[in-house]
């Protein structure tokens, strides 16, 4: 008895090649790593739990306080902030 489905799906070229250059470097077969990353994927949508959420919400509440709080009290230093931050997060990810 199989006890595997069968799913066709398509990829645009670019994520394709992705695919493929990723499945060579980690040595996993293609079919493999779709599988695998689509598992990885379904359990990040189950980890959106509540407590998740709350910590989501706070950190978005602080960080538009923070911002309400520069741009009334330092709005000179308001875009140089932005700036720098900016700057930080493209040597933390060049693909920022």
């Amino acid at each position: 008895m199989n006890t595997k489905a069968f799913v066709g799906v398509r990829f645009d070229l670019e994520l394709h090649r992705e695919l493929k250059r990723a499945s060579r470097q980690t040595n996993i077969p293609m079919s493999q790593f779709v599988r695998e990353a689509t598992a990885f994927y379904i359990k990040t949508l189950d980890g959106r739990t509540h407590e998740a959420q709350r910590k989501l919400l706070t950190s978005e509440y602080l960080a538009l306080a923070i911002d309400l709080i520069i741009s009334t009290e330092y709005p000179a230093d308001r875009d140089k902030l932005l700036l720098e931050a900016g700057r930080r997060v493209e040597g933390i990810d060049a693909t920022a």
